[in-house]
Parts: C-alpha cells; sequence; structure tokens
C-alpha cells in the first residue's frame, strides 16, 4: 500500500498511442478503457466497467506488479471504483482548438458539417475547419501530428470520390489547459458567407469519413488514397501515383502468396477484388511510357492524351474501389 499523500490527487484517462515505432502515432486508438478489480495480470481478475477518454478521475492507491514491472493505479469515479495501468493515465490535461482552410477555396463554398472520430470533433464551414481534442500537453507533438492526419485522411478519402484535389492549411491552435473544477465545454464557429456554388458537398466528406475506420485495417489502403490524391495534385507525374496506388494494393495480398502457389500478388489482388487484368495493365503500361518520356531527350515522344489520362484516373479509382468493398461496403457509390 503505498503513502496516500505522496499520490496526485486527480489523473485523466489517456488512450492515445505514445509509442513512436507503431503507425497510429498520436491517434485516440479507444475511446474507453477498462477498468479492473485488482492490479497486474492477476487471473481470476474481475472486470468492473469501462471510462471513456478524457475522464478525470480520483487517485486512490499505487502499486507496483512485481512480475511485469508495470505500475497500476486505483482509481474512482462517481460511478466505479478499479485498476489501471500507468501507461494510460496523464496527470495533466488540455483541450486542443487547431484551426485551418481548404484550398482551393471555390470548391467548398457549401460545406457545413460536423464529424467525431476517435476523441476528435471536426467541425467544417465553407473551407474554414477546426478539430476540437485533448490530451495531455506533455505530448502535444504526437496531438497535432495525429490532427493533421486525420485532416489528410479525409481529403485523401474523397479524392477518388470527387477527383478534386483538396490540401489542408493549419493556420493556428489554441490550448485550453483543464483543472479540477472548470467548465469542460468546447466550441467553435466560422462566420463566413456562404454561396449557393458547390463543387464538393456534406456528403462527398462524410463519404470520405466513412472510409476512415478501412485505413486502420490496412496501411495498404491509406497509401493507395494517399497517391490517388498526389496523383490530382502533381498532373503531371499522375501515371506514377496511379500506378503506385495499385502496387500499394498489391503488396495487401502479397502475403497470401505462400498459400496461392504459383500465383503473384497482382494476380491475387485481380482475383480478390475481381478486378479486370485489362484495366491494370491498361495503367501500368502508361505509366511506364510515363517513365520513359520523363528519362527522355526525345521530344517526338508523345504525351498521354486527356482522355487517356481521364480513363487512367476511374480505372484506379474502381481499383480502389474494390479494395474498399473487399474489407467492407462502404463509401465510393458515386463511382
Amino acid at each position: 500500500m503505498s503513502n496516500r499523500k505522496t499520490l496526485p490527487k486527480h489523473a485523466w484517462v489517456n488512450c492515445r498511442e505514445i509509442d513512436p515505432d507503431l503507425l497510429f502515432l498520436g491517434e485516440v486508438l479507444s475511446t474507453e478503457e477498462n477498468i479492473f478489480e485488482k492490479p497486474g495480470n492477476i487471473k481470476p481478475n474481475k472486470f468492473v466497467g469501462k471510462i471513456h477518454h478524457g475522464t478525470m478521475v480520483n487517485v486512490l492507491d499505487k502499486k507496483l506488479d512485481k512480475k511485469s514491472k508495470i505500475i497500476y493505479y486505483k482509481i474512482s469515479t462517481d460511478k466505479l471504483k478499479g485498476w489501471i495501468s500507468e501507461s494510460l493515465l496523464a496527470w495533466q490535461w488540455s483541450s486542443f482548438t487547431f484551426i485551418g482552410n481548404f484550398q482551393p477555396a471555390e470548391v467548398c463554398k457549401s460545406l457545413d458539417l460536423s464529424l467525431n472520430y476517435m476523441g476528435a470533433s471536426i467541425l467544417i464551414r465553407d473551407n474554414g475547419f477546426a478539430v476540437i481534442t485533448d490530451g495531455d500537453p506533455d505530448h502535444f507533438e504526437i496531438i497535432r501530428n495525429a490532427v493533421t492526419g486525420l485532416i489528410n485522411r479525409i481529403i485523401n478519402a474523397q479524392a477518388p470520390l470527387t477527383q478534386i484535389s483538396l490540401q489542408a492549411e493549419f493556420s493556428n491552435w489554441v490550448e485550453v489547459p483543464i483543472g479540477e473544477n472548470e467548465n469542460r465545454s468546447k466550441s467553435v464557429g466560422f462566420l463566413i458567407d456562404s454561396k449557393n456554388e458547390k463543387t464538393i458537398s456534406n456528403s462527398n466528406i462524410q463519404d470520405a469519413y466513412s472510409i476512415l475506420p478501412l485505413m486502420e485495417l490496412s496501411p495498404y489502403f491509406d497509401l493507395a488514397l494517399s497517391d490517388f490524391h498526389q496523383a490530382l495534385q502533381y498532373p503531371q507525374h499522375a501515371l506514377i501515383f496511379l500506378s503506385r496506388a495499385i502496387e500499394s494494393i498489391e503488396n495487401h495480398f502479397g502475403r497470401m502468396k505462400k498459400q496461392n502457389k504459383g500465383k503473384g500478388k497482382e494476380e491475387i489482388m485481380r482475383q480478390k477484388l475481381r478486378v479486370n487484368k485489362s484495366d491494370v495493365e491498361y495503367i501500368t503500361k502508361r505509366a511506364n511510357a510515363s517513365h520513359r518520356r520523363h528519362a527522355s531527350r526525345d521530344a517526338s515522344i508523345e504525351s498521354l492524351s486527356n482522355e487517356e489520362l481521364a480513363e487512367c484516373f476511374y480505372k484506379t479509382a474502381n481499383i480502389i474501389a474494390a479494395f474498399a468493398d473487399y474489407f467492407k461496403p462502404a463509401g465510393f457509390d458515386e463511382l
């Protein structure tokens, strides 16, 4: 039993990933954390309930599990009492608001929506956006990186839906330290005159938002969407990025080669996603020709026509859509 006088009075439940070697650095991996009757990996150890990320708790006791060398704290709220690992607690807490704009502004004139994802609230009005989240201020950099990654994932996911390359420009951030008795209400608004013209709609963003959980199932899906977005952003190199997007998807299926002897990852991908071989060859053939054009000094080599380039975008978008459907039906309904 520890000396109660040496314990912090309060702590906050923190479900953010802080290991720099893991893919989801800074992201809230779970909105709730399990609380147990006893400290450590003890059997039986009764599960007593869950506490939401960001909840302020009372600290009652501290104990070192000699076997695992992990420190556990006994905590309580108005509703439950139990033990939690020290790695899931923070000793100070702040609310953060990150503010920015989408560019080009003219394609976002009708946006007006709010979204919530794994500990973050996203508000969008016209081309302005704000992301409201909270966490340990000692981990500000990983929180900022996680917010930047979240916004970029949304704009990457909308690229196959709209064929438009959005860019996110963060302009400011605000920290509000949270004390024991402070009101934790959070709000932010945009006062921008909206117009009737629109090229990206609320439904486009919501469809992109629905894709976010799929990105967590495979990093290659994340990479494919990022490459497609860069193809739109840099049209002079579009074919290279489009072929890279397909290659990312192929890499997901590369691990299945042992169970599919004699088949390469491209063939496995085509079979699993029911993709036509001719569609893949259409893109890769033109991407290879693009490589040769960039490497050649022969001005007589003809560049790709706009019609063929548009077809490459369309075929790649459909392959990405098939990859999304491979996990579960979602999102890319407009293709």
